[in-house]
């Protein structure tokens, strides 16, 4: 990739992620090229490696539109996501005498200030780069970027599931029990408690998606 489609890749996901192109609409490759101030071929590169990330659907002649996840997909990202923060988890919590846990303490007090200063997009990223800090800190660093990877086709629908700051008080919740069940050693509160988080999860975006 180009440094000029590279540029044009990163802007157009952040529009995408940013909802500011909406899912159901059709865009034009020369529109976007127009928006973003680039001539079309850098931005037809970058189209082309966001359909192939699953993020946009491409139709010839016509444009394109971002990519809705389907609820069998929707249903195995967070069965991956399940087996695989619950291993990290569970294996982070049988050395944590050897862990620096300030890192999780930081997260969770800067996803309070995100609520306390009713920003969505803000909230939002940091509270999931929660889940990306237990796998740095187990030693899982592979396991980031595949987390990444599985929360970026969900990340559309994640600004529209935060809706207020009882939701938000009910994920800082959620992450702080995983948090005390890490520390503690207690393996079985781990697994109950990323299952329910990540079910929870689930619900609120099925629901966002209308399924």
């Amino acid at each position: 990739m180009t440094a000029l489609q590279d540029s044009a890749y990163r802007r157009i996901r952040e529009m995408i992620f940013r909802a500011e192109i909406k899912t159901g609409e059709l865009y034009s490759e020369a529109k976007i090229a127009e928006l973003l101030g680039m001539s079309r071929t850098p931005v037809r590169g970058a189209l082309a490696v966001l359909s192939r990330e699953g993020l946009i659907e491409i139709s010839p002649q016509r444009g394109f539109c971002v990519r809705l996840i389907p609820k069998e997909e929707m249903r195995e990202i967070f069965e991956l996501r399940l087996a695989l923060e619950t291993k990290i988890a569970v294996d982070l919590a049988g050395r944590v005498s050897d862990v620096d846990f300030a890192p999780l303490t930081e997260n969770i007090e800067r996803t309070k200030a995100a609520m306390v200063n009713g920003n969505k997009s803000q909230f939002l990223e940091v509270s999931t780069e929660f889940h990306y800090e237990i796998a740095r800190m187990a030693g899982f660093h592979l396991a980031v970027d595949v987390l990444k990877n599985l929360r970026d086709k969900l990340r559309i629908l994640g600004i529209a599931a935060v809706t207020d700051a009882r939701h938000m008080a009910t994920v800082i919740e959620e992450h702080t029990l995983i948090y005390v069940a890490i520390q503690n050693k207690d393996i079985g509160q781990v697994h109950d408690l990323i299952r329910r988080h990540l079910g929870c999860t689930e619900d609120r975006l099925k629901e966002v998606a209308e399924y």
